[in-house]
């Protein structure tokens, strides 16, 4: 006869460490009116043909990790990863972004650490420059970066990890938005270049992790945003 067999806590909590800490996972808007999607059985790729085009009011996939602190005690037979969320603004222009489902996917060249910059204005602003739009010479998109001016030294922190980026890449703050932010003053012409020096190297890259489907269709306009909310956790068997 079948005798069943509880797992140890260990065994769980080693399970997520394992599989999620240190991976990135991107969370992408599909537009699939009529579509309803059933894991093991919907084909991940044709289903991901309908995300939203990507500069579409602004939209881009939004990236979440996870990190060993992101990891919480056993309990109720499982161990669960701490919430993340992930904010889609619409940018305030007239075009709206519709989406039928949305789906967490498996990160796939997401910007973990970047070189020291390759060129950069001679002076800056002292203060702290968030949200700092960059432009790639690579396939990449979405990454984002805060800046922080001290006594003309520039400090570069990734805001916004980004998706589909190399190693051989190279990122671009251009001058006109430096100059927007503050940070420079309106006659700098430099602009800042950072290469790209590690990414995510997820072995499940680009694979579908979950769908989550609204009751009904969503339309986002007007600067609004949409924000959904990720619990993930691992049970024990019993």
């Amino acid at each position: 006869m079948a005798i069943s067999a509880s797992i140890s806590s260990a065994e769980v909590a080693a399970s997520v460490n394992q599989r999620y800490v240190g991976q990135y996972f991107e969370a992408a808007l599909i537009n699939a009116p009529g579509v309803t999607y059933v894991p093991g059985s919907t084909n991940d790729n044709t289903f991901m043909a309908f995300e939203v085009v990507t500069g579409t009011a602004g939209y881009s996939r939004e990236i979440i990790s996870y990190n060993s602190g992101d990891v919480s005690a056993y309990e109720d037979r499982g161990v669960a990863l701490a919430t993340k969320a992930t904010v889609f603004p619409h940018d305030g222009t007239t075009t709206d972004i519709d989406f039928t489902h949305v789906a967490l996917l498996w990160g796939l060249g997401n910007v973990v650490s970047l070189g020291a910059a390759t060129s950069e204005p001679a002076t800056g602003n002292g203060g702290i420059y968030t949200g700092l739009p960059t432009e790639t010479d690579g396939g990449g998109s979405g990454m984002v970066i805060d800046l922080t001016i001290n006594n003309n030294v520039f400090v570069y922190s990734i805001a916004k990890s980004g998706s589909g980026y190399s190693t051989s890449d190279v990122i671009t703050i251009l001058a006109a938005d430096l100059i927007t932010a503050g940070a420079v003053d309106v006659d700098e012409t430099a602009n800042v270049v950072l290469p790209v020096d590690t990414i995510s190297t997820g072995a499940n890259g680009g694979q579908v992790v979950a769908v989550v489907q609204p009751t009904t269709a969503v339309v986002l306009s007007a600067g609004n945003e949409a924000v959904f909310y990720w619990n993930l956790k691992t049970f024990g068997a019993s």
